[in-house]
């Protein structure tokens, strides 16, 4: 049975079996926002879908709490340049973790229950250092854009056993 999470609450990664969850993924899935806006008059309404660009990164830290390594979308590594940050990228420098890639819409025409966006991680073969992983969602807007995580229709995060195409078993479950 899957844990529903809590803001700030930590997890065990034990199985209910008791043994040890060493493989898994974290996938989060979201709706973009679908508005009906009317035309001239109310004349000739026409849906307006409007892209909504979520990323799932995540960063992984020592037992002081220094930065290891990193996942996060290097599809802005022009602007994290430019802010002297770390470039992103898809893969942990030991291959233990892997980002599918970043999906830039949601979901339109309601929830196809499929995560957009998934980290692979397979314990067994990350770096000693790292001590703790924190995953994390933010929203990328685009010029022009002014919106939130409330207004977005439905977000959740999960974390299974499985692959980024099969879903096994889910552990825990985070709806934002």
């Amino acid at each position: 049975m899957a844990i529903n999470l809590q803001k700030g609450q930590k997890i065990d990664l034990r199985k209910s079996t008791g043994e040890a969850l060493t493989n898994f993924c974290v996938g989060v899935n979201w709706g973009a926002i679908e508005t009906v806006k009317s035309g001239f008059l109310g004349f000739g309404s026409k849906k307006v879908v409007e892209d909504v660009d979520l990323d799932l990164s995540c960063v992984m830290l020592n037992s002081n709490g220094d930065l290891v390594d990193w996942i996060y979308s290097p599809d802005y590594n022009a602007w994290l340049s430019k802010n002297n940050m770390p470039l992103g990228k898809l893969t942990s420098k030991d291959g233990s973790l892997r980002h599918s890639g970043d999906d830039r819409q949601g979901d339109v025409g309601g929830d196809d229950g499929l995560d957009n966006e998934i980290i692979s991680v397979n314990l067994n073969s990350i770096d000693q250092q790292v001590d703790k992983i924190f995953f994390f969602l933010n929203i990328y807007l685009n010029q022009g854009q002014n919106f939130d995580f409330e207004q977005i229709p439905f977000a959740k995060i999960r974390m299974y056993e499985g692959t980024p195409t099969r879903v096994d078993n889910v552990h825990s479950n985070f709806d934002i």
